[in-house]
């Protein structure tokens, strides 16, 4: 498995976008921040429940991407800390 993976690792870059699409847009919500959110309503009116993850693949500078880690901590543990707010105001 560990061959394959090293292949497909190797190969991705020379295939079509339009071909890795193909097979990835299943798990991705969208390309362009506007195409994520509407994504994501959609799902919620349906009744799923989402999480939107922005991993960083995009950004080539190193202190953009450092700079991207850092604001994402920063509203994790916003989010953390009103979760813990509203689990304290329920018990």
């Amino acid at each position: 498995m560990k061959l394959i993976n090293n292949l497909l690792i190797q190969i991705i870059p020379f295939l079509p976008k339009s071909f890795i699409k193909l097979f990835a847009s299943p798990y991705i919500a969208g390309i362009t921040d506007d195409e994520m959110l509407s994504t994501e309503k959609n799902l919620n009116t349906k009744g799923y429940d989402t999480a939107i993850d922005i991993l960083g693949e995009h950004v080539k500078q190193k202190k953009k991407q450092e700079r991207l880690q850092k604001n994402m901590q920063i509203y994790m543990m916003k989010f953390l800390l009103d979760l813990y707010k509203q689990i304290y105001q329920l018990n």
